[in-house]
């Protein structure tokens, strides 16, 4: 079963995602910020890791080139309410496998995972 983790403060995010994947689905690992992300990816091998990037204690920029300087092979999604396409420019020459814009169906996380 995937195993995926998502890192956001905003519970109403966190919610969409335990609605668009049921514990049937795939393991779903929750953290709020960046250092509890970082903490986990070291622990837990996840499929992949999808993070805002604007966190509390970091930019989920950030957040990505850590976890790629320990695993470049987990892909890395950032997401974001506040999309530019140099954001998404940014976000992908930083290694992101993907960037979605806040506020997102369910149905686009179903079809990342298809």
């Amino acid at each position: 079963m995937p195993n995926l983790l998502v890192v956001d403060d905003d519970a109403q995010i966190l919610d969409r995602f335990r609605y668009a994947f049921p514990p049937d689905q795939l393991t779903l690992q929750i953290a709020t910020n960046a250092r509890e992300a970082f903490s986990l990816f070291l622990e837990v091998p996840f499929d992949v890791v999808i993070a805002d990037i604007c966190l509390l204690d970091s930019s989920g920029m950030q957040l990505l080139q850590r976890l790629r300087a320990i695993d470049s092979r987990i892909p890395v999604i950032l997401m974001t309410g506040y999309g530019t396409a140099n954001i998404a420019i940014e976000a992908m020459h930083t290694g992101a496998f993907e960037h979605l814009l806040k506020p997102f169906e369910e149905s686009v996380l179903i079809v990342l995972f298809a």
